[in-house]
């Protein structure tokens, strides 16, 4: 369907944008040295990434195209119209096409191979797999999000010791944080953004414990105080949609990585040397069993991320910065927002068949009906003309109009800027004439209509339909109890003796009041004739060089609780034969 196409366009170009900004913010990062300057690096591509791919919905904004993928106006044409060898035209009968085919296939002794419907394609298989990927990584985060409610139901207060010692840490504005205690966690832990919480291990607050403590409230007073968990959010949207990209993963763990590189620095001033925090580091991860909740920020992750942690303590030779520049700020801001809107702009199909900025102007058509075989203009021969919307799976008539051949047997038609403005948009032409075979379904996709019109004194094969000399057939359709069958649309598809059977025609008619009907057939050769009974499958017959009265076709009533006969085959034995 069409939706589905449009997305896998979307998760592409978002895939690339993706990989190009995560690609160039992973080798800048490589050359910084600073905490405080990698992760304002790391936030502003994360903001990036997540907004780019949004931006591309954004209709009017300049584009720029790489032309790696085909217009999306031809995929959608090709995933409905077959090419034919006389000039790209695709014949169908709607319902009956299908039964058709098969019983001419028998009747010419070749396969003739036609298509009901579409299955599972590549396009079905790429968006079920990112959907899987999302759901699971959505699953996770809010199975972290019910463990967190569930623990902040079960947490209880501390010790007054532990409020006194976060006051002395931040002073007044710690007031605006929550402190709770709970025995269900071995780590301390930050949550929350408007109302941030603080939650400790019930063993920490136990006497002896204060050094430990503070060190611990220092942490992760330090997170909250710098909006990490905020940061944190944002990285959790942004795995939705990437979580797919290595890189994302490899700046994701940085990104904590630095968050806890400045959290350390403040959390080990609280102590009379680094070493005694970085022992502490060591402890905490030496007792620690359960993992944190997905969505809060916990005291330690990996094991070899702690190491890293306490060499960064130890062993680091410059002063880290507690934060940026506000000329860092700005060009890093900067470059952020141009990246994302170059990013925004890209396209990945070709040139033509992204929006333009001008409104497509309506267009007209001329048409002319001939005779096969002596070129002559057919006057007065009745012309239909739909235009469709075709998604993959179904399509639907914008409008229809009717036409009448002219002396010369010319005919005119106009389509719509509104209708031109829909890249599925393809055009279905009957044509008729009582002495001639009809031709049904001729059909063309817009880009073949907009060619033609480029070219000066072209006329367009789909257009100028030549019909076959033909010759009336009639008859009666009566249910097994002798009864009319009123309202039943009957297709016929005829090919002329000595003619491929691919280049036949097809013609249609519906019964009256009486069960009969009246159609026109090639003037010789063989024929077959399909019956659509509603809720049915369709009842072929073939009717071997016959024309005029065919008689009375009888159909079998269907099994009580069935909707399917019982065999197409019993009206072929009946037909012809009264």
């Amino acid at each position: 369907m069409e939706w589905q196409l449009q997305t896998v366009r979307w998760l592409l170009e978002a895939g690339v944008g993706g990989l190009l900004l995560l690609a160039l913010a992973s080798f800048v990062v490589r050359y910084i040295r600073q905490p405080a300057r990698q992760l304002l690096l790391i936030e502003w591509t994360f903001i990036a990434c997540f907004t780019a791919p949004w931006l591309h919905l954004i209709p009017g904004l300049p584009t720029w195209s790489l032309g790696w993928l085909p217009s999306s106006r031809n995929a959608a044409v090709e995933s409905v119209a077959d090419a034919s060898p006389g000039g790209g035209l695709h014949r169908s009968a709607n319902s009956g096409s299908k039964a058709l085919g098969d019983a001419g296939g028998a009747v010419s002794g070749k396969n003739v191979r036609s298509s009901s419907g579409m299955g599972l394609t590549w396009s079905h298989a790429v968006v079920a797999l990112y959907a899987a990927g999302a759901a699971w990584v959505l699953l996770q985060w809010l199975v972290g999000i019910m463990q967190l409610v569930r623990l902040r139901r079960t947490a209880e207060s501390p010790p007054a010791r532990a409020h006194e010692i976060l006051l002395e840490i931040a002073g007044p504005h710690a007031r605006r944080a929550r402190l709770l205690a709970s025995p269900r966690i071995d780590t301390p832990i930050a949550i929350g953004w408007r109302r941030p919480m603080i939650v400790l291990p019930q063993a920490l607050c136990l006497p002896g414990n204060e050094p430990a403590l503070r060190y611990a409230l220092a942490h992760e007073w330090n997170h909250i105080e710098r909006l990490d968990v905020v940061v944190w959010r944002l990285t959790a949207l942004v795995q939705v949609l990437f979580f797919y990209q290595p890189l994302f993963w490899r700046l994701r763990r940085q990104l904590r990585l630095c968050q806890d590189f400045l959290a350390d620095a403040q959390a080990a001033r609280q102590g009379a040397a680094v070493e005694d925090y970085a022992d502490y580091l060591v402890s905490v991860a030496m007792r620690r069993t359960k993992a944190p909740p997905l969505p809060a920020l916990a005291f330690s992750e990996r094991r070899s991320d702690l190491y890293r942690r306490v060499v960064m303590l130890v062993h680091c030779d410059e002063r880290l910065e507690n934060g940026c520049r506000a000329c860092w700020h700005g060009a890093v801001g900067a470059a952020a927002v141009l990246l994302t809107l170059g990013i925004a702009a890209l396209r990945l199909e070709a040139e033509e068949a992204v929006g333009k900025s001008s409104a497509p102007q309506q267009i007209f058509v001329h048409g002319r009906i001939s005779d096969h075989d002596t070129g002559q203009p057919i006057a007065g021969a009745t012309v239909v003309v739909r235009r469709r919307e075709a998604l993959a799976g179904h399509s639907r008539v914008l409008q229809e109009s009717l036409h009448r051949t002219d002396v010369n047997g010319e005919y005119a038609f106009s389509l719509l800027p509104r209708q031109l403005a829909s890249p599925w948009l393809y055009l279905e032409i009957d044509a008729e004439h009582p002495q001639y075979a009809a031709k049904c379904g001729v059909s063309c996709s817009l880009n073949d209509v907009r060619r033609v019109k480029a070219t000066p004194d072209a006329r367009p094969d789909f257009a100028a339909i030549r019909l076959r000399r033909g010759e009336t057939a009639t008859a009666v359709v009566e249910s097994v109890d002798g009864r009319p069958v009123a309202g039943l649309d009957v297709v016929a598809y005829s090919s002329s003796d000595g003619r491929p059977w691919l280049q036949g025609s097809f013609s249609r008619a519906r019964t009256d009041a009486e069960g009969r009907f009246r159609i026109v057939l090639a003037s010789s050769g063989d024929s077959v004739i399909c019956l659509l009974p509603p809720n049915s499958v369709p009842l072929l017959c073939v009717v071997h060089q016959r024309r005029g009265d065919l008689g009375r076709f009888r159909i079998p009533s269907p099994v009580a609780g069935d909707r399917q006969p019982r065999g197409a085959s019993m009206l072929a034995a009946t037909a012809g034969a009264r």
